[in-house]
């Protein structure tokens, strides 16, 4: 398990550390911020520590621990609107939750709405079109990320490639203002080594098959969005 300060990080290695540089790039320290779906709080703490006002939410109440920062049990899936004000926050960290959700369009719209005009949202999600995905769902009709054993086990219920979430996200009114490709996809952990190797393999030369104007996001687990509320 990996941590940060003695706080559990639910996400892939490297993508708290890359989501947080942005986050720093484009919002002020000082700035209001809600963490929408926070774990155990390592996100959370990170941006607490960097001199931002933080609010955090997460629906499991029980995984919780920085007691020094304000933390809401709300269901993303439920209306948030008796709960949270309009325009109340400088900036909306969405980390790793649109895909567990049953309507990705409410969140954004979620996103949208809480978010000053002018103001910033930071999301990720996983990347559904990496190389391991597209060659399970061949053999298995299933992909990487989203599977009856993911649902299971992570609660990843909703498939989001790129070109659907931007749809997404150009409808619910915000705008892309960067968009990266994180992580790596993990190496396979099941087989000898010969297995493993052939595996690797197989993916190289099958990746210069496929039909990719970036060869990047075959390599990449997850996408990182920054978004901002439009003006006016």
């Amino acid at each position: 398990m990996r941590e940060y300060k003695d706080l559990e990080v639910r996400a892939a290695q490297g993508l708290h550390e890359q989501c947080f540089g942005l986050f720093t790039k484009y919002v002020d320290k000082g700035a209001t911020v809600i963490d929408l779906a926070a774990g155990a709080g390592a996100f959370s703490e990170r941006l607490h520590e960097y001199g931002y006002s933080i609010t955090s939410n997460d629906i499991d109440p029980k995984t919780w621990e920085p007691a020094h920062i304000p933390k809401l049990s709300l269901d993303l899936n439920a209306p948030l609107e008796p709960c949270l004000d309009e325009s109340s926050f400088d900036a909306v960290v969405a980390m790793e939750i649109i895909e567990h959700l049953e309507n990705p369009s409410k969140l954004l719209r979620d996103c949208l709405r809480l978010v000053k005009p002018g103001g910033t949202v930071l999301l990720s999600t996983p990347n559904v079109l990496d190389i391991d995905s597209r060659l399970i769902y061949l053999r298995s009709g299933f992909v990487f990320h989203v599977s009856p054993q993911s649902l299971e086990a992570t609660g990843h219920r909703t498939m989001l490639p790129r070109w659907l979430l931007e749809a997404f996200i150009d409808e619910t009114g915000l705008e892309i203002v960067e968009m990266h490709w994180g992580g790596a996809v993990p190496p396979a952990k099941n087989g000898g080594f010969m297995r493993r190797l052939g595996w690797r393999l197989f993916k190289r030369l099958t990746s210069k098959f496929v039909r990719n104007p970036n060869p990047i996001e075959l390599r990449s687990n997850y996408l990182v969005y920054v978004l901002r509320k439009k003006n006016g």
